[in-house]
């Protein structure tokens, strides 16, 4: 159970890592490792989407709030608008740490910091959140009686944010792959031709594609036989990194009913050499998803990549590995 560490109300002290006037600071462990922990909270459009009184956060320089630099703004619904501006990262394998300038119409001129360390003995994480105003800033007035208020509401982020992870279901991650020797630039071609992988793993659907060519944000129609309906998928990314030797191609599907069809799929090859290629699928499905219906997917997956793998070579199911 999540549980609050440490609450300063030593408000006047400064702060010797930024050397401004800490006005406040509390903290709290997370069930969560620090890796996916750091990925969430180091991004303020999730603090918006958990937080009712925060609305309409809008980028106005960069495309995140975690890189140096990057600006965002937005609205404290019956207080002020907000400015953010991310001026400072610190990061490593036992402790992270993210600093952003706040400002508001209505004078408010603050930093928060947040730091998240590593708890080794059970994978959990201390998340801690301190507030400072810059030292050449004349303190606000009357601040001194909004103080505890504003250390609680930091203290009940905290927690709403701690019990929306506790809450949120995993995927269910369906992952095959497989080595082929071949050359991987046909292994490529391949994998970028949807209607020949169907059609080699013996899938009888009705494919249309919106473009003559699939490229990124091109859509994809096909007829369901597991949901009696048509299913239309995007085409989110078509990567080739030539220094990491991984090339991809990612879809997302288009729907609300997703226990019987793949919300997101990856086909990717890693190049192992001119003529040999890793070959690996990703399905992920919604949580909700039957564990009868996921069981049965997982032995579909692994009788096609086998598939794939004799389209190319005859190799011995032994060769296949799945995680």
């Amino acid at each position: 159970m999540s549980k609050n560490l440490n609450t300063n109300k030593n408000y006047n002290i400064k702060n010797p890592l930024f050397e401004d006037t800490l006005l406040f600071s509390t903290s709290l462990i997370f069930e969560q490792n620090i890796e996916k922990l750091w990925l969430f909270l180091r991004d303020l459009n999730n603090e918006i989407k958990i937080i009712d009184y925060l609305e309409n956060l809008k980028y106005t320089k960069g495309d995140n709030t975690w890189t140096i630099g990057n600006k965002c703004e937005v609205n404290w619904v019956g207080l002020t608008h907000l400015k953010f501006k991310c001026i400072s990262i610190i990061t490593n394998k036992d402790k992270k740490v993210i600093k952003w300038r706040g400002k508001g119409k209505i004078g408010i001129k603050y930093y928060r910091t947040l730091y998240l360390y590593r708890i080794t003995l059970d994978q959990k994480t201390l998340v801690k959140i301190v507030v400072c105003q810059p030292e050449n800033e004349n303190e606000l007035k009357d601040f001194k009686s909004s103080r505890p208020y504003f250390l609680n509401l930091e203290y009940k982020i905290l927690q709403d944010k701690s019990k929306y992870l506790n809450n949120l279901n995993e995927d269910i991650n369906i992952y095959k792959s497989c080595i082929i020797k071949n050359n991987y630039l046909k292994v490529w071609e391949f994998i970028l031709d949807f209607k020949k992988m169907c059609k080699v793993a013996d899938f009888i659907y009705d494919i249309e594609y919106n473009d003559s060519i699939l490229k990124e944000g091109s859509f994809i129609k096909y007829y369901s036989i597991e949901t009696n309906k048509n299913v239309f998928m995007r085409i989110l990314e078509i990567k080739r990194l030539q220094k990491r030797k991984s090339w991809w191609i990612r879809f997302e599907t288009i729907s609300t009913n997703l226990q019987k069809i793949p919300k997101f799929i990856e086909y990717k090859i890693t190049i192992i050499d001119k003529e040999k290629v890793q070959l690996s699928l990703l399905h992920k499905f919604s949580s909700d998803s039957s564990q009868e219906f996921i069981n049965n997917y997982k032995n579909k997956i692994k009788g096609v990549i086998k598939k794939y793998k004799n389209y190319f070579e005859e190799q011995n199911e032994d060769d296949i590995t799945s995680n």
